[in-house]
């Protein structure tokens, strides 16, 4: 369980930097808190990048920090410039909190919390993924099934209300059907490989421009995977390949957008017909707020930080992170168990837009919201580890 002499320095520059708001107004963190989260970001990106190994980036602890301080980079900088629809009372409710500076203290430590636990047993991690080898022989035939299984939900959705929730649940069928068929691709390190993603992304993209989640979503197990049984090693090369990944994949999500209605173009019907309009859908001055708004870090930001400021409100609104084994019973009826757990979506947005959650809609706050004050996150996943060593 070493951890190198550049992981304890990160680290402390880390807890260091994350104790910062706490010791500035609200209005000065305001002012300074995408530049936080950059500096953040930038620790944990050249702690992966020094292993120089793009399976450095799969662990989940590393996924979840990335994916959150770059969040709450971009989230940050929109509401402090103000790159926000305003056809929400968001961007009102941003300029009246009353506790941002240890808001953001908050979701840094935990931040840095989470990079600890890798930092602390990355070795064993990356050996245990580099050593992982399922069966061969049985992918193909779970690709099979999974085919048939899958194929009814092509045609027909299935509603979450049925188990007590929201949403179609058909996605999950599908989406395993994918994913499978992107690891048989990739463990077998097949030619032109990159050609059957792009048509799996395109495939998501054409039947879920309503739901852009599910063909921008496809991209991170592709990365994954594809690190995983990569003997490559990050270098300029790859770091190229990986930028025009990102460009194409902001072009994807901008072609949904029109394709959504964003812009009103006329005669927009599918992805192809969107691409005349893409640069006058750039020039607009709704643009920014719309990207920010489609690559949903407006939404991560402002949701978790909202729900972080009604709790220090009101105290009587914590749940000490029960809402997380709502997933355990999800499968239970609530015709059976009246009395079931609520989700965080449920709780939160009753309680921030009660209409809105009325008419079936939902919001939700990251996984650090739901642990406040508790650092279950940390201490659950430095249990497993130790336990596993």
């Amino acid at each position: 369980m070493k951890i190198s002499r550049f992981d304890v320095i990160s680290i402390l520059l880390l807890f260091v930097v994350s104790i910062f708001p706490l010791l500035m107004t609200n209005a000065q963190v305001r002012h300074v808190a995408h530049y936080i989260f950059a500096f953040h970001l930038i620790v944990v990106l050249s702690s992966v990048l020094i292993v120089k190994k793009p399976i450095a980036f799969m662990p989940p602890e590393i996924l979840t920090v990335l994916y959150i301080e770059f969040s709450f980079l971009l989230g940050a900088f929109a509401f402090y410039n103000g790159f926000v629809l305003r056809n929400t009372k968001n961007y009102a409710n941003y300029l009246e909190w009353e506790y941002i500076n240890t808001s953001v203290a908050y979701f840094l430590i935990c931040s840095t919390l989470i990079y600890s636990v890798d930092a602390v047993f990355r070795k064993k991690i990356l050996r245990s993924i580099v050593n992982y080898e399922p069966k061969k022989h049985s992918i193909p035939f779970v690709f099979f099934i999974l085919c048939i299984l899958t194929s009814p939900f092509l045609m027909i959705s299935l509603d979450a209300f049925v188990f007590g929730g929201s949403g179609d649940f058909s996605i999950i069928p599908k989406s395993l059907t994918v994913l499978v068929f992107i690891y048989i691709i990739a463990s077998r390190k097949i030619k032109f490989r990159f050609f059957y993603y792009a048509l799996a992304i395109s495939l998501f993209a054409s039947i879920s421009v309503d739901s852009k989640r599910e063909a921008v979503f496809l991209i991170f197990p592709i990365l994954l995977i594809e690190s995983m049984y990569s003997d490559k090693v990050i270098n300029f090369g790859s770091m190229l390949k990986l930028l025009s990944l990102v460009i194409s994949l902001i072009v994807l999500i901008i072609l949904m957008s029109i394709v959504r209605g964003y812009g009103n173009f006329v005669g927009v019907t599918n992805i192809a017909t969107a691409i005349p309009f893409m640069y006058q859908y750039i020039k607009l001055s709704s643009f920014l707020p719309s990207f920010f708004n489609n690559i949903e870090v407006n939404y991560t930001f402002y949701h978790s930080m909202q729900a972080l400021e009604y709790i220090q409100r009101n105290f009587s609104l914590l749940t000490f992170g029960l809402t997380i084994t709502k997933a355990i019973f999800v499968l239970v009826p609530r015709s059976l168990w009246p009395d079931k757990l609520k989700s965080i979506i449920e709780i939160y947005t009753n309680y921030h837009a009660p209409v809105f959650r009325e008419a079936g809609g939902g919001a939700w706050p990251i996984i650090y919201m739901q642990n406040f004050f508790g650092i279950l996150v940390f201490l659950v996943q430095l249990l497993l580890r130790c336990s596993s060593s």
